[in-house]
């Protein structure tokens, strides 16, 4: 037996030694155990006649029905029974259903809606003060986004003249420019801006928006070319959106090769 169990040749003290640790490591998981369960108390949910998760609290919907899983394993078993193997048929409404396994649906006029629990959750206890509030705030319409910023799960598409609407709004426009100033242009402005003369090298079209900007901006201008980056931002949505239309090669010329793609 000692052989067996590789303690061939240990002391009497090294195995009290091994028991003393044994018990301190069950002491320890008992106070672990006993302290959840004064957070998690069973007998809190006297009132409820469903199922309750005592970890979270979740009320079991009327679809489980985990506490019969004996009863339906005898029923399951006892179909069974005098049957071969290619003529055995299991229902999938006679399985045993777990909260778990629960799809978080609630019938609304004889519809299926699908219930985010943790949002709900987390939208009663921020924004709730007392229960007579509950039905106040339930009322409004419960999606996973606000639907003022998101459609089907991205983010709707922005008008960015209301923005700039807003940026003029408030500052003070100066029709008169000091000596000292600059212009910041965006690329993308600019290259909408200028027509490409016909069948032109890749120098020429270089040439023609250099010359725009120092005739109408001056040489102290600064021309922003903001590319897409790897990190996520409020930009994805549209990136994604532009990407699913219209995509650009990379394009490798010399000054001197005509352009084979419009603007």
């Amino acid at each position: 037996m000692k052989n067996y169990a590789a303690h061939l040749g240990d002391s009497h003290g090294a195995q009290v030694r091994r028991g003393a640790q044994f018990e301190n490591h069950c002491a320890k998981d008992y106070e672990t155990f006993l302290n959840w369960l004064k957070v998690h108390s069973p007998f809190s949910y006297g009132d409820h006649d469903a199922l309750v998760c005592v970890a979270s609290g979740v009320v079991a919907g009327k679809c489980v029905n985990a506490d019969q899983a004996f009863d339906i394993g005898v029923k399951a078993a006892s179909v069974m029974t005098g049957e071969t193997y290619a003529d055995v048929k299991l229902k999938r409404k006679d399985r045993v259903t777990s909260i778990s396994s629960d799809k978080n649906q609630v019938t609304v006029r004889g519809v299926e809606v699908k219930v985010n629990r943790i949002v709900l959750f987390t939208r009663v206890t921020c924004v709730i003060r007392e229960s007579s509030e509950m039905e106040e705030y339930l009322l409004h319409k419960f999606a996973k986004q606000p639907p003022s910023l998101f459609d089907k799960g991205t983010m709707r598409k922005n008008t960015k003249s209301v923005l700039a609407s807003v940026l003029k709004s408030k500052v003070n426009v100066h029709l008169e420019l000091t000596d000292n100033a600059r212009f910041v242009l965006n690329e993308g402005h600019l290259l909408q801006s200028l027509p490409w003369p016909a069948d032109p090298t890749y120098n020429q079209v270089c040439d023609q928006y250099v010359s725009h900007v120092l005739v109408h901006y001056g040489p102290g201008s600064i021309v922003v070319f903001d590319g897409y980056g790897s990190a996520s931002s409020t930009k994805t949505a549209e990136q994604q959106r532009r990407a699913k239309q219209n995509t650009s090669p990379d394009i490798v010329f010399e000054l001197e090769i005509k352009t084979t793609t419009s603007k």
